[in-house]
């Protein structure tokens, strides 16, 4: 058991991709690196007692409950399209491999319950998107709270040594907002000092 276990170790630890360990209710057992990054959860065992079904929206958690449940084959099966929700609500398609780990061996390291599931991305294009929306989003609460505590503002522009400053900037220094964009770097040190 404990050579069969090790190499089990080792093999789920290289899965390049994401893949989770449940039981036969869908709590999430052991997970691996890449899983642990995309679903926020502690590489710790312990800690990861989780159900699988808080990351799917409603069709993906019947879908999946119903075949964790059903178990009629140990053929690999899989789940196409399923709606996997990150830690801020947002989500990406992906589809889940699920095989189930009832080996039949006597003193085998599985439960009979337990199934792997490995997550396929099939979205890199809605990744690209999905950072985007969040780099927006960022930059937009950004500007509301220089907006908000009245700030003065500006950016240096390191390819042409220049800076852009916000319109509370230029009333700071008592200046007119064109009188201070852009400015440079030699003008920039003359009114800041």
């Amino acid at each position: 058991v404990g050579a069969y276990a090790s190499a089990y170790q080792r093999l789920f630890a290289s899965l390049p991709l994401p893949a989770v360990v449940v039981d036969g209710n869908a709590f999430i057992l052991e997970a691996n690196e890449r899983a642990c990054e995309l679903l926020g959860l502690s590489p710790h065992r312990a800690l990861q007692r989780k159900s699988m079904l808080l990351y799917l929206n409603a069709e993906g958690r019947s879908r999946l409950h119903w075949r964790l449940a059903s178990r009629k084959t140990m053929d690999t099966q899989e789940l196409n399209r399923v709606d996997l929700i990150l830690g801020d609500g947002y989500t990406l398609p992906f589809d889940i491999r699920i095989t189930h780990l009832d080996t039949g061996l006597e003193n085998s390291p599985f439960d009979s319950r337990e199934s792997l599931l490995v997550l396929v991305d099939q979205s890199p294009g809605e990744a690209l998107k999905y950072s985007e929306q969040r780099y927006r989003e960022q930059t937009q609460r950004l500007g509301e709270v220089i907006w908000a505590s009245q700030s003065g503002a500006w950016e240096w522009n390191l390819e042409d040594n220049t800076f852009s400053c916000n319109e509370r900037w230029a009333q700071i220094l008592g200046l007119p907002p064109a009188e201070v964009n852009p400015l440079t770097a030699r003008r920039w040190m003359e009114l800041v000092h």
